[in-house]
């Protein structure tokens, strides 16, 4: 991580808390409830930004080929309590992402530093 300071931290986040509610059928499902927002550094760690774009091998062919989600390490301050968080919303100009994370948060001096990956539209 490189050395980051308070006024690095530009972009807005929602923090999601992961709750787990009983249906009707006697199962469990999961539901993302709007936790505290803060202020973080999204560092993108793929040189991608979407989930899909033409297969250099299939050109001229009309189908497209998958790329793996964007991946990224989301730097927040210390002192948020992600205890219950594994998804955040990264509020970007007129557009949100919504980033799972992919391994726990490592403290690192005032920040918690995570991975994430971002979760397509489709699966909220």
């Amino acid at each position: 991580m490189k050395n980051v300071k308070l006024k690095d931290l530009k972009h807005h986040l929602q923090l999601m808390l992961r709750e787990q509610t009983q249906t009707s059928t006697g199962g469990l499902k999961e539901v993302w409830k709007a936790g505290a927002t803060t202020w973080g550094l999204v560092i993108p760690k793929t040189h991608h930004s979407g989930h899909s774009t033409q297969d250099p091998s299939t050109a001229g062919q009309g189908s497209l080929g998958l790329l793996p989600p964007p991946r990224y390490n989301v730097i927040v301050p210390a002192d948020c309590n992600l205890d219950k968080v594994r998804r955040l919303i990264w509020y970007e100009f007129f557009k949100s992402r919504t980033l799972e994370f992919t391994s726990l948060p490592q403290h690192v001096g005032k920040f918690h530093s995570i991975q994430t990956v971002e979760v397509p539209h489709d699966q909220h």
